[in-house]
């Protein structure tokens, strides 16, 4: 929905309204990780795309994954899709508790530890998802 972008900021393989590889991205692994059944099986019957020696092209090891981005509501994704960049995204819900989209920071791999992202991103997620929330209750009474 919108790329913000600081001074000096890293070139990502994104664009508004674009499309990624659900598997080398933060934000495609949270939506994957909690996409219907049919969709994860579609995704895992591959073949999965290798964008960088580091993109997770076995189906075993993205289930974990998910499961992981399921369990503690964060996803991260270390130079999968490009080279230099670490991706830290969590979830956003609407009323229902579904998750509707995704929210990432994305840093150069220099720029510290992702995992110290995670508590603030997973934070920001869940604020948006309240935001969210409160309006389809005040526009559906």
């Amino acid at each position: 929905m919108e790329k913000i972008s600081g001074a000096g900021a890293l070139l990502v393989k994104s664009r508004r309204g674009g499309r990624l590889p659900l598997h080398a991205t933060g934000v495609g692994k949270v939506l994957l990780a909690h996409a219907p059944k049919e969709v994860q099986a579609n995704v895992l019957a591959g073949p999965l795309a290798r964008f960088t020696r580091h993109t997770i092209v076995e189906p075993g090891r993205l289930v974990r994954v998910l499961d992981d981005v399921r369990g503690t509501g964060v996803a991260f994704a270390y130079e999968e899709l490009t080279l230099g960049s670490l991706s830290v995204a969590a979830p956003i819900r609407d009323a229902s508790g579904a998750v509707v989209a995704a929210l990432d920071v994305v840093l150069h791999t220099t720029g510290g530890r992702p995992e110290r992202l995670a508590p603030a991103v997973r934070t920001a997620a869940i604020s948006i998802s309240r935001s969210l929330r409160d309006q389809q209750i005040r526009s559906h009474p």
